[in-house]
């Protein structure tokens, strides 16, 4: 059982432009980010978010999570077709 000790909960206001969700943290364990919005909401890893490509979340309430078998540490960046939208995040370290 992996223990962590600490978390950060935060959210980020996602709409038209790529707008960074989670910055990159070398000391990330496991993150989760839920899509709380009206409009979907694509994630792209290392790189600016475009509509259309990447990781979707599906409006209220579709999520991703990042554990520790496919550990991603970099920044991750999200765009929507329209906003804003609250995305929140939680990050385990």
């Amino acid at each position: 059982m992996i223990k962590y000790r600490n978390v950060n909960n935060a959210t980020a206001s996602v709409g038209a432009a790529s707008t960074q969700v989670l910055a990159a943290n070398e000391a990330r364990k496991r993150a989760i980010i839920v899509n709380a919005g009206v409009n979907g909401v694509w994630l792209s890893f290392g790189e600016a978010a475009v509509i259309g490509k990447g990781v979707y979340l599906a409006p209220a309430g579709g999520s991703f999570e990042i554990d520790p078998d496919e550990l991603y540490t970099g920044v991750i960046n999200g765009i929507a077709a329209a906003g804003p939208n609250t995305v929140g995040t939680a990050e385990f370290f």
